[in-house]
């Protein structure tokens, strides 16, 4: 390295011992050097390894290094050209710089007033939670109403939600997939809550709370719909009741910040 950097300059001795190197490890995989070993026992052998080296090696490509040099400087002038072209393409604005620029107190002025966009930013994680209405009413009213006759009150006592799913497809022959669905996304958006609150519901308009479990096809059905043990089950309608107060607690407190501004 010491004399080829001398003999040219530093950039084209690395740029040739990297090509040699390469170039040594291709012909060694493909076992063309007859002359390479790992252990020498004549100094002939030696020479002969040197030879090969030098001729199919090094003086290789030391004749096409002005061709590899010109690659190299054809990839520089790519990625300049390609930084250029990047450094010229418009600003793409994400949420956080949105959020972020909310924060400058330049913009909470009496002609900008980032009171309502502050809170909307804030309640982004309860208004997704609250779109788990849908999918948690159809779940409701699938089990509370269209099944609700097809089980005696003591089989109510039971059975689980997988046997009562099937008792309800044999008896109205729907689409088996339209059931299906219905009951996973229900389990889908109970998990999800259960996740969203780290496993604690809010059983009535007081601040205390309560665990409840996440539930599966195999959960029993008494956890699931109306009984007379109101802490224990109805969880569906439950989550629902929360949801709504969520959401229009938050419509409350919105339209207030509106009349302000």
């Amino acid at each position: 390295m010491s004399f080829l950097s001398i003999y040219s300059n530093q950039n084209d001795a690395c740029l040739l011992l990297n090509r040699c190197f390469e170039q040594f490890a291709m012909l060694s995989i493909s076992k063309q050097f007859n002359s390479i070993k790992s252990v020498y026992l004549t100094l002939v052998d030696v020479r002969l390894a040197e030879t090969e080296f030098q001729t199919h090696v090094f003086y290789k490509v030391h004749e096409k290094l002005p061709e590899h040099k010109k690659y190299i400087n054809f990839l520089q002038n790519t990625k300049r050209d390609l930084q250029v072209y990047i450094d010229d393409i418009p600003i793409i604005y994400h949420y956080t710089d949105f959020a972020m620029q909310l924060q400058n107190p330049k913009n909470n002025s009496k002609i900008f007033s980032s009171l309502l966009l502050n809170r909307l930013l804030n309640s982004i994680d309860l208004l997704n939670i609250t779109t788990l209405i849908y999918d948690l009413s159809r779940f409701y009213i699938l089990l509370h109403q269209t099944f609700t006759q097809l089980i005696s009150i003591q089989t109510f006592e039971i059975i689980t939600l997988a046997e009562f799913l099937t008792i309800g497809k044999k008896q109205f022959r729907q689409n088996e997939n339209f059931y299906d669905n219905i009951v996973q996304k229900g389990i889908e958006a109970i998990n999800r809550y259960h996740t969203f609150t780290n496993g604690y519901i809010q059983p009535g308009r007081c601040n205390l709370t309560q665990q409840f479990q996440s539930i599966t096809i195999d959960t029993l059905l008494t956890y699931l719909m109306t009984t007379q043990n109101s802490d224990e089950s109805d969880i569906i309608m439950r989550i629902i009741i929360v949801l709504v107060n969520y959401h229009n607690d938050l419509l409350n407190i919105l339209e207030t910040d509106i009349d302000e501004i």
